[in-house]
């Protein structure tokens, strides 16, 4: 069964809100098993993304890849593929939200907390840094939408 055909009958905000479970123990995940290698690559989707802040079709693109390179820094081939899944079904809606002028300064801050709590090896905190942002992203969807 193709997944395109599975979450038609789902709304964004439940697949959101099955994004903040996955992606907290993605996140989780890569502050235990993340390789210096994995943590630099997300240190240049940081910078990248800081450099395209004014462009909210490029620091959409980097936001996806961040979040990708969260999943596979988990080790987890299950989470990379079903944050994959989910992230694809979901970024039309998403690149609505990164219109809105202070969506993207937040986000680049909340993915710098991430991305901080997995460098210093805290899987809690980078859980709970990931699950803040993706409530945080809900907020924001919420105000582009009827939902």
């Amino acid at each position: 069964m193709r997944w395109s055909f599975i979450t038609e009958k789902y709304d964004i905000m439940n697949l959101m809100e099955l994004r903040i479970a996955l992606e907290g123990l993605a996140a989780s995940s890569s502050a235990e098993r993340a390789t210096e290698q994995d943590i630099e690559s997300l240190e240049e989707l940081i910078s990248s993304m800081q450099a395209s802040v004014k462009d909210p079709k490029r620091f959409g693109v980097l936001d996806l890849e961040f979040h990708l390179g969260v999943a596979r820094a988990s080790k987890n081939q299950v989470v990379f593929d079903l944050v994959s899944l989910i992230r694809g079904q979901l970024a039309r809606a998403l690149s609505a939200v990164l219109v809105l002028p202070y969506a993207r300064p937040r986000s680049l801050e909340e993915h710098t907390a991430i991305l901080t709590a997995i460098k210093r090896r805290n899987p809690e905190a980078a859980r709970k840094a990931m699950q803040a942002h993706l409530e945080a992203a809900i907020r924001r969807y919420a105000q582009t939408s009827n939902e």
